[in-house]
């Protein structure tokens, strides 16, 4: 799906994906408020190297300034692990007396070393901002008289390395938890995806309901209402014009959706106002001789294959193929074909079988203008999905949508010609 697909079906689907993020919003405001603030307080640490010699050469001692602070640094990801062991947070609440498990506090305390240099920060969230500060100093004071027992050798009274002190924890003023900014985002980008994975479900179940509906899906106008209708006429000229466009393929979405009907009548109603229009069928049709197949491979010439209708603005190009005609489609005759009917009529309509079922609608879709998708009652949704992706993959201008009316009457007939069922019920 790229991304024109994508703003599409967020468009289609905004009222799903609205109301889940809402819901999301409002659900991750009430876990903020309901949650327990948490206090953080935070002390800092300065990692002395008594051992090491600040007259040094930075070049030739080991003893150097320079190789002290590479010391304390390293051994300083060490004391970052000190600071959240369990036996350390049972000396500071055996220290200080207070009712709490020593599990929780080490829980409640994190370690960390500012980047290229020899502090520490120590950081301990509690209930309370006083709390938080008082065992925020306690931690800090009994992981430096750890780092003073560890760094000591055996028989000196000098460690190696002397962590000091340099800022108390100050006592925070707001809590640092929860994070409200926070829950409203990951509220929003949960209940998004939410919304969003169930309007793609839902989008895939059922069938269309109606044009409102189809247009929805598609972006593009819905013709609804009975073939063959002056309001329908018009607005499917409106949008030829718009477009530019003169060679389309009318395909349906599916089997049921009666495409070949409406391209005839379509043609037909197009021919009325005075173009020149020629139906081309990709569908055979039984007793017919020569027709698209033969002019493709040159068995035949367009003046012997186009067929008069009672309309002298109507034309028919039809005519047997073999059973796969994508191979004869996918050919530079066929480019060439197209070229010299866009040259001799105003308006050339292909009538393809469904989109999705069929190579030949995706082989057409790469060489018209416009392509126009006919839908019916019976359409699912999951169809109208798949041909929408098609024609989005091909880059083709979709002109617009035309939903077939259970009520208009007319006959779905097997075998005969499209236009000879135009003539009949048009006329």
């Amino acid at each position: 799906m790229d991304l024109r697909s994508y703003l599409r079906f967020l468009h289609r689907h905004w009222h799903w994906i609205a109301i889940f993020t809402s819901v999301g919003v409002i659900t991750a405001t009430a876990a903020s408020l309901s949650a327990t603030p948490k206090f953080a307080a935070t002390a800092e640490l300065f990692l002395v190297t008594p051992g090491y010699s600040s007259m040094g050469s930075l070049d030739t001692l080991s003893t150097s300034p320079y190789q002290a602070d590479v010391f304390s640094q390293q051994r300083a990801l060490s004391y970052v692990q000190l600071a959240t062991r369990v036996d350390l947070a049972r000396r500071v609440i055996d220290g200080l007396g207070i009712g709490l498990r020593a599990e929780d506090l080490a829980d409640a305390t994190s370690a960390s070393v500012r980047p290229d240099t020899v502090l520490m920060n120590i950081t301990v969230k509690a209930d309370s901002a006083s709390t938080a500060k008082i065992l925020a100093d306690a931690v800090a004071a009994e992981l430096a008289k750890d780092i003073r027992e560890l760094e000591t050798p055996s028989g000196t009274l000098v460690p190696t390395v002397d962590p000091v002190v340099t800022q108390p924890a100050g006592t925070p003023t707001r809590p640092a938890e929860p994070n409200i900014a926070i829950y409203l985002v990951l509220g929003a980008a949960c209940g998004f995806l939410t919304g969003v994975t169930i309007a793609g479900l839902l989008s895939r179940r059922g069938h269309v309901a109606d044009a409102r509906e189809v247009e929805a899906f598609t972006g593009r106008p819905a013709f609804g209402g009975p073939l063959g209708t002056e309001l329908m006429r018009r607005a499917i000229q409106v949008e030829l014009e718009d477009a530019s466009a003169s060679v389309i393929t009318i395909t349906g979405v599916a089997a049921s959706a009666r495409s070949s009907e409406t391209a005839g009548h379509i043609a037909g109603e197009l021919a009325e106002s005075g173009r020149r229009v020629v139906l081309v069928e990709t569908t055979a049709y039984p007793g017919e001789t020569i027709g698209l197949a033969s002019v493709i491979a040159g068995e035949a010439r367009f003046s012997d294959a186009l067929q008069e209708t009672e309309n002298p603005y109507l034309f028919r190009l039809g005519g047997p193929g073999p059973d796969d005609m994508s191979a004869l489609l996918r050919s530079e005759r066929f480019r060439a074909v197209v070229n010299a009917l866009r040259e001799s009529f105003d308006l050339v309509v292909f009538d393809s079988p469904d989109c999705g079922q069929w190579a030949e609608s995706a082989v057409l879709a790469e060489v018209v203008d416009s392509i126009v998708i006919v839908v019916s009652e019976k359409t699912r949704r999951r169809d109208l999905v798949r041909v929408s992706q098609i024609i989005d993959d091909r880059h083709v201008q979709l002109l617009g949508s035309i939903v077939s009316s259970p009520s208009s009457g007319r006959p779905v007939r097997e075998n005969p010609s499209t236009t000879t069922v135009l003539m009949q019920e048009a006329r």
